[in-house]
């Protein structure tokens, strides 16, 4: 469909996207709304539960507005038909990838209109997580094209902003207690053998790191990876796109740390990290932690840290700052179902204020 100079097509996958729109112009809004990051959460998570909707409104080569969501058939009482965004668990972040002007704007607006529209219905809509900037701009934005609009807090964020300066400045700022206790437990270290830390940025030896990876993960604290296939395939599409940064702590050859950074437009995403619980007493992911940092700041020049996902009280030690991410659920009023849920959400509410309250 078109109107106003804009084209507004769906597609079943980014897959397809990615073929009918090769020479569209494309504004991703940092790495996790990048087609590369979709297109892997779609094949091996995703499409395994859900068939996408890649909804875009568009001028003739440029992208204005890109929303990538999943189709989802039940929901309450009603089982009523809607669309998730395409994220989940493993997504810190979902973003609308809407051009910051009036004409990505109005192109959202196009977007959501059509989707209150549709026949056969969507009843509903649940995009998360979310910046708080990008819940109100879709909030907005679904609101005026037909939409009953509720959000709901998902989780903190914690991150650091480096504005210029250097691994030693940054460390001048750490709690006496950390600095103290990586000073400590580097020392133990010594005593129990022969350690190094190696970084695998690229192809070369990445299988040796992979491995080491998944050797420590599988003796932490962690749950059992739900998708290791999906580990694997970021971990080699950060290689490819110079984005992988696998930090590995290893004592006498053996991994015993392991830290995955992803660094990308000035931003380093700390987004997994595990350690053999033999060796807690000896605090190797601190030790890491502060190599990888190191690195980030003086060899990458990043602007920006991002823990991503959760509150944890280490993280405000590393830390400086702390924002939230969202989420939206919105009803379509256009339909008697859509106003049905809408009005029991209201109801939720009122005995379950911290659906939109985090403190």
């Amino acid at each position: 469909m078109s109107a106003d100079g804009l084209h507004c097509n769906t597609f079943a996958s980014i897959a397809e996207f990615r073929s009918h729109c090769a020479n569209v112009e494309f504004q991703d809004h940092g790495l996790f709304s990048t087609l590369d990051w979709l297109a892997l959460l779609e094949s091996k998570v995703i499409s395994t539960k859900a068939v996408s909707l890649i909804c875009t409104a568009r001028t003739d080569n440029v992208a204005k507005s890109l929303l990538p969501l999943q189709i989802s058939y039940k929901r309450g009482i009603f089982n009523a038909q809607g669309l998730r965004s395409l994220s989940n668990y493993y997504s810190p972040l979902f973003s609308e990838c809407t051009v910051e002007d009036a004409s990505g704007q109005a192109a959202l607006g196009f977007i959501c209109r059509l989707l209150c529209q549709a026949r056969p219905a969507w009843h509903w809509l649940d995009l998360e997580p979310l910046s708080q900037q990008g819940r109100d701009v879709l909030a907005s934005s679904l609101k005026q094209n037909g939409f009953e609009v509720f959000p709901y807090f998902r989780f903190g964020n914690w991150y650091l902003r480096l504005q210029g300066r250097s691994f030693a400045d940054y460390a001048k700022g750490l709690p006496a207690q950390l600095r103290n206790t990586i000073e400590r437990k580097r020392k133990r270290l010594d005593k129990q053998g022969s350690w190094e830390i190696e970084l695998f940025k690229g192809q070369e030896k990445l299988q040796t790191g992979i491995d080491a990876y998944w050797q420590v993960y599988n003796t932490s604290w962690k749950q059992r990876e739900p998708y290791p296939e999906f580990i694997d395939g970021l971990i080699r599409l950060a290689a490819e796109r110079n984005w992988l940064r696998l930090g590995v702590l290893f004592l006498d050859g053996q991994p015993i740390a392991v830290q995955l950074w992803l660094v990308y437009g000035g931003t380093a995403s700390i987004y997994k990290l595990a350690y053999d619980e033999r060796f807690k007493s000896l605090s190797p992911g601190s030790i890491l932690s502060e190599q990888m940092f190191e690195r980030a700041i003086d060899d990458d020049k990043v602007e920006e840290i991002d823990y991503l996902v959760g509150d944890e009280a280490y993280k405000r030690d590393w830390m400086s700052a702390r924002r939230e991410r969202w989420g939206l659920i919105a009803f379509n009023r256009s339909t008697h179902t859509g106003r049905a849920m809408a009005a029991i959400e209201c109801i939720k509410r009122m005995f379950k204020p911290a659906l939109v309250d985090s403190q």
